[in-house]
């Protein structure tokens, strides 16, 4: 490379920079996956489920606060997003169940890319369509009903930085 230009010599040491960066990224998120992995089979055992919202919630508050530099706390919160999504992933998955392509993508959006989204439009949401699609959570708009489940957290979602939210519920079958 010697005809590179000063700045091309920068740019191509600071992209080697960053590959070297990616390597140790990926080291540790296969160390955090192997611990989310023990922490799956202990649910498993204890007949707990995968997806428990106050801890991914306190992991997304604790790393907003952390120094993040020049990345936005809506960056790093997209990254955990995903790396929490990763991480139910090695506890076995998660498993929605929507009734349109609205309540697909905001489920997606909200819990990630290794979330498996079973999209079944006729369905009525209640208990025996979870255990039919062998789902543990429905995802519904909230103004629509389901039976038999509880809500268990609502969130706003939008397709579109400029299109108004819609509210979202997050239901499972009864506990009580």
């Amino acid at each position: 490379m010697p005809n590179q230009t000063p700045s091309e010599q920068q740019i191509a040491q600071i992209r080697a920079r960053i590959d070297d960066i990616d390597l140790t990224l990926v080291k540790l998120l296969v160390e955090r996956a192997a611990l989310t992995h023990q922490i799956g089979q202990n649910k498993r055992k204890n007949g707990e489920a995968v997806w428990v919202p106050q801890r991914e919630e306190q992991v997304l508050a604790r790393v907003t606060k952390l120094p993040h530099g020049h990345l936005s706390k809506r960056g790093i919160r997209a990254v955990f997003r995903e790396v929490l999504s990763a991480g139910r992933e090695t506890q076995g998955g998660l498993r929605v169940l929507v009734q349109d392509l609205e309540s697909a993508a905001a489920s997606k959006a909200y819990f990630g890319e290794c979330t498996e989204i079973i999209i079944e439009p006729s369905v009525v949401l209640n208990s025996q369509a979870l255990i039919k699609a062998q789902a543990q959570l429905v995802v519904t708009p909230s103004d629509r009903e389901t039976y038999e489940l509880s809500t268990l957290k609502k969130f706003e979602f939008s397709p579109a930085e400029n299109l108004a939210a819609k509210e979202f519920s997050i239901c499972a079958v009864s506990t009580v």
